[in-house]
């Protein structure tokens, strides 16, 4: 019996991926003209994922393929600031600068466009 003549269309409720015990078992498996079909191998430790191809005449190819495990990184917020945090940092920053600034003109120590160097005490 073809495994997809039961099928009524190729999208139904409840539709699972074809799930085989080997390699040979997936070449014995029947599928009409111009289809195409995906199983995996029961066993889970041999990644293994079939593909079997049906062209006009009902002549079959099947290929097996193996898979390893990726899974997609997903978006963590807790490792990323918002503009409205980095905006507010940033004016603390500049304004830890004008801070900084003011209070070495005000001892009257160098800063920008003051080519004097400092007093260490030194004579």
């Amino acid at each position: 019996m073809d495994i997809l003549s039961g099928f009524g269309s190729d999208l139904f409720s409840g539709h699972r991926i074809i799930r085989v015990k080997s390699w040979d078992d997936w070449k014995k498996l029947q599928v009409p003209s111009n289809c195409e079909l995906m199983g995996i191998d029961e066993d889970p430790d041999k990644n293994y994922l079939y593909m079997k191809r049906s062209d006009t005449y009902g002549n079959t190819k099947d290929a097996r393929y193996k898979y390893t495990d990726d899974p997609a990184k997903e978006f963590d917020p807790e490792k990323y600031v918002t503009v409205d945090q980095f905006n507010e940092l940033m004016e603390k920053v500049n304004n830890g600068f004008d801070s900084i600034q003011q209070s070495i003109a005000a001892r009257g120590g160098t800063g920008p466009g003051n080519n004097q160097k400092p007093n260490n005490g030194n004579k």
